[in-house]
C-alpha cells in the first residue's frame, strides 16, 4: 500500500495545476476550511497573502455560499453564487465545488470566477459567439439585399435596352447619350454590389472541410485584400511580397485562408498606428514559410500562448488559432519579439507537390 500523500507534498503539485487553470483554485479540508488557495483565488476573495485567508474564513465562505453545511457530500459538484467583500467594494463571484475524497486532509476543490467582470476567457467566449451568431445575422442582411439588387439589375438591363433602340432612332440626341452612360454607370456599380454580396456570402457560410492545394500567391493575396480595410483603419502599412507561381500549400484551403489572415490580424492589431508590416514568402525545401514582421507593435508574450489549459488573452486569441490549424496541416506557427519594438511571426506550411 501507498504511503499518504502528506498535505505539505501536495501542495506543489496542486499550485501547479492552479496556475494552469483560467480561475481561482481552493482546497478544503474535512472542516471546510481552506488548506491551499491559489494567488488568483486569494486576490478573489480580496487577500493579498492566501496564508491570511483563514482569518477571514468564515464571514467569507458564508457570503460565497460554501459555508461547511453546504458543501457536496457525493459525485455530483456544488454550483452556486455569492456576493463577497473585497476590500475595494463587493464582488459576484461564481463557485463550483468538487468532493473529492480525503487527499491530505482535503475534501472539497473549488473553483471560483468573478461573475460582474469579464477576464481573458470570456472575452474569447464572447468574440467566438458574436462570430457565429453574425453569420445568421449576416445571412438574413444578404438575404434582403439580393432581392432589390436583382430587381434594380434587371430594371437597369430594360432601361438600357430601350435606351439602345431609342438611340438608334435619334443618334444626335445628345440628353439620350447623356442618359445612356448614367444607365451603363449604374449597371457597372449595381454588378460591383453583386460581386460584393456573392464574396460576402462565401465568406460568412465556411464551406465544409476538404483537402486539396492552393496556390501561396493566392493565400497571400486575399489575406491582402482581405484586411485593406482593417490595416487602413489602424493606419498600418502593410506589404506583401510575391511568391513564386509554383508555389502550393497542401491542405483544406479555406482553413489556410483563414490561418493566414489570423496571423496577419495578430500582426496588425499589435502595431500601432504609423506602423509597418512586411510579409514574405520563401520556400524552405519541403515546406513554405510566411514571415510576418511588424514593426512598432508590441504584444504579450506570456505562458498563457503555449499553456494546454490556460485561456489565451484575448489579443493572442487569432494567433493560437492559426498555430492549431497549422499544427493540424503539420506545419506550424511562432511568435517572438524582435528588437523591442517589432514582433515577428513564422508561419510554416506543408508544400504541395505536383
Amino acid at each position: 500500500m501507498e504511503a499518504p500523500v502528506e498535505a505539505h507534498d501536495l501542495e506543489p503539485a496542486i499550485r501547479s495545476l492552479a496556475s494552469l487553470l483560467p480561475c481561482g483554485v481552493l482546497l478544503l479540508s474535512g472542516e471546510g476550511t481552506p488548506c491551499f488557495a491559489s494567488a488568483r483565488a486569494a486576490d478573489l476573495l480580496g487577500t493579498a497573502e492566501p496564508a491570511r485567508l483563514a482569518d477571514r474564513w468564515q464571514a467569507l465562505c458564508v457570503a460565497a455560499g460554501i459555508s461547511r453545511r453546504m458543501l457536496p457530500t457525493g459525485a455530483q459538484p456544488l454550483r452556486t453564487h455569492g456576493t463577497i467583500d473585497g476590500g475595494d467594494g463587493p464582488r459576484a463571484v461564481r463557485i463550483e465545488a468538487h468532493a473529492t475524497g480525503s487527499i491530505a486532509g482535503a475534501r472539497w476543490l473549488v473553483l471560483m470566477k468573478r461573475r460582474d467582470r469579464a477576464d481573458d476567457d470570456d472575452t474569447a467566449l464572447i468574440a467566438a459567439s458574436r462570430a457565429d451568431t453574425s453569420q445568421q445575422v449576416l445571412a438574413g442582411l444578404l438575404h434582403d439585399l439580393n432581392g432589390p439588387l436583382n430587381n434594380l439589375s434587371l430594371t437597369l438591363a430594360l432601361l438600357s435596352g430601350t435606351l439602345s433602340r431609342v438611340t438608334a432612332q435619334q443618334p444626335d440626341d445628345a440628353t439620350l447619350a447623356r442618359c445612356r452612360r448614367y444607365v451603363d454607370t449604374l449597371t457597372a456599380e449595381t454588378q460591383r454590389f453583386s460581386d460584393s454580396a456573392r464574396a460576402l456570402g462565401a465568406a460568412i457560410v465556411p464551406p465544409e472541410a476538404s483537402t486539396g492545394s492552393i496556390a501561396l500567391s493566392s493565400l497571400l493575396q486575399h489575406a491582402q485584400r482581405a484586411l485593406r480595410h482593417h490595416a487602413s483603419l489602424r493606419e498600418v502599412h502593410l506589404s506583401i511580397a510575391s511568391a513564386a507561381a509554383d508555389l502550393a500549400v497542401a491542405g483544406d484551403p479555406d482553413l489556410l485562408k483563414l490561418a493566414l489572415v489570423d496571423l496577419l490580424v495578430t500582426a496588425i492589431d499589435a502595431t500601432a498606428p504609423g506602423g509597418e508590416i512586411a510579409v514574405t514568402p520563401d520556400d524552405a525545401g519541403g515546406t513554405l514559410r510566411v514571415r510576418i514582421v511588424a514593426r512598432a507593435a508590441r504584444i504579450a508574450l506570456d505562458g498563457a500562448l503555449d499553456e494546454m489549459l490556460s485561456m489565451p488573452r484575448s489579443q493572442s486569441v487569432c494567433f493560437v488559432a492559426a498555430r492549431r490549424i497549422l499544427e493540424l496541416h503539420g506545419g506550424s506557427a511562432t511568435l517572438r519579439a524582435d528588437s523591442g519594438d517589432a514582433i515577428v511571426i513564422d508561419a510554416r506550411m506543408p508544400r504541395a507537390h505536383a
